[in-house]
């Protein structure tokens, strides 16, 4: 199986057209609240949340995806996780909500290149063209038999794909054995 690597020990895949790199370490916070008061809550907190599920917005370097009607995933710098914090405990104090730090549970990777649709499609059953899934799409959902997230983060195409710490390997070989399958093929 393929060893996952630290975002220094350089990229996973690295093919014209193609490149697959571990993401530095991000502070992830997940949010719980009514979604009639997620846009409110985070006003008074700095930040915006995306109205459409399935959809992620960013401020000031923070991008809130929006994954369940009562459910926003916060991806920011470590450094800043702290501060978003406080000042959510500050601004919440009279909203009902939840922010729990999730950041030790996950690994991610950028996906990237003209290559990078049809890397996860071997993997994905989801639809991933521009018109479908366009930039800031978000969603949970299956690569291979790993339950992933998975979010367009750019047009070139950029995808981030983050998993559970535990499915690592096996992510890391589904991908490489991929990217082998589409230089065989002579589409890089």
């Amino acid at each position: 199986m393929a060893e996952f690597r630290h975002p220094d020990s350089g990229p996973l895949v690295d093919a014209d057209g193609l490149s697959v790199r571990s993401v530095a370490p991000a502070a992830h916070l997940l949010l719980h609240c009514a979604p009639a008061d997620g846009p409110a809550l985070a006003a008074r907190a700095g930040l915006d949340l995306p109205g459409p599920m399935l959809r992620a917005a960013s401020r000031d370097g923070w991008h809130a995806l929006h994954l369940a009607p009562d459910e926003w995933l916060l991806v920011g710098a470590v450094e800043a996780a702290a501060g978003l914090q406080e000042r959510f405990a500050s601004a919440g104090q009279t909203i009902a909500h939840s922010l729990v730090d999730v950041t030790d549970r996950s690994l991610g990777l950028d996906i990237s290149g003209k290559l990078a649709t049809d890397l996860l499609s071997a993997g994905c059953p989801l639809d991933l063209d521009s018109r479908t899934f366009p930039t800031r799409a978000c969603t949970r959902t299956l690569f291979g038999k790993a339950m992933v997230m998975l979010w367009r983060t750019d047009d070139r195409p950029t995808f981030r794909l983050e998993f559970a710490r535990s499915f690592g390997g096996y992510v890391g070989a589904l991908l490489t054995v991929a990217a082998g399958d589409l230089t065989e093929l002579g589409l890089d």
